[in-house]
Formats: structure tokens, C-alpha cells, sequence
């Protein structure tokens, strides 16, 4: 055993450093299983926000695809029986005062001509579909702030 006393201290130093090593890189392999499970959490979360996220978008879509389809279908009745006559399209004007033989309160009014009356509700409901597809931006925008 007199032969191996010098290289005892060495032979020391190298199972301390090789289990020092052995520790560290164990240690190294955990912390590194731990940031992989954490990202794992991170991309699941955020998976899940992104779906949570697109069921609320295509909510508000088909909620906003509903909206439009019966305004349009309003617009389009009132379109038709104006062009029936069963509907007109008036604007209160001022007119001038001939005598003093009227009902008292009553208001003057002027009929617009079904194409030009045609034309104004076209006009308006495009204005409306404008404002209910910014509506529709709004409540996107709203659902995805919520998240942030």
C-alpha cells in the first residue's frame, strides 16, 4: 500500500471532483427538466388564450353576421314597399303661411320621390352596416384587452 500513498490525495481529489461533476450535471439535467415543464405551462397558457380568444372573436362574428343580415333584411322591406307605395319618405319643410285656415299645429311636409327616398335608405344602411362592423372592431379589441 506504500506504493499507492502518494497518489491517495490524488486519487482523493479525483472522486471528489468526478462527484462534484456528477452532482452539478444532475443538477444542471433537473433545473433544465424544470425551465422545459415551465415553458411546457407558458405555451399551454397561452394555447389556451389564443383559443379562449378566437371563441370570442367568432362570437362577436356571428353575432355581428346576424345583426347585419336583418338590417339588411329590414332595409330591404322598407326598399320594396316604398317602391310599392305602401311606404313613403317625408321631410318636414317650412312653408309659407297663405291664410288662417288650418288645423293650427299642423306641420308642412314634403314627399320625396321613391327613387330618391330609394337612394337615402341605401345610404343609410350602408352608414349602419359602417357602424356595426366598427362595433364588431370595438368588442374585439375589448375581448382581447380583457386578456392582456
Amino acid at each position: 500500500m506504500n506504493a499507492l500513498a502518494p497518489y491517495i490525495g490524488f486519487i482523493r481529489a479525483a472522486a471528489f471532483i468526478a462527484a462534484a461533476l456528477f452532482i452539478f450535471k444532475m443538477g444542471g439535467d433537473s433545473v433544465r427538466a424544470q425551465w422545459a415543464a415551465a415553458d411546457r405551462e407558458r405555451v399551454e397558457a397561452a394555447a389556451d388564450l389564443a383559443r379562449e380568444t378566437r371563441r370570442a372573436f367568432d362570437a362577436i362574428t356571428v353575432n355581428s353576421q346576424k345583426e347585419k343580415e336583418n338590417a339588411n333584411a329590414t332595409i330591404a322591406s322598407l326598399r320594396a314597399d316604398m317602391r310599392n307605395g305602401t311606404e313613403r319618405l317625408s321631410l318636414a319643410v317650412a312653408a309659407c303661411q297663405t291664410g288662417t285656415s288650418g288645423a293650427g299645429n299642423s306641420e308642412a311636409r314634403a314627399e320625396l320621390l321613391p327613387a330618391a327616398a330609394d337612394r337615402i335608405v341605401g345610404i343609410i344602411g350602408e352608414a349602419d352596416d359602417a357602424v356595426r362592423d366598427l362595433n364588431a372592431c370595438i368588442d374585439k379589441y375589448n375581448a382581447v384587452k380583457g386578456t392582456l
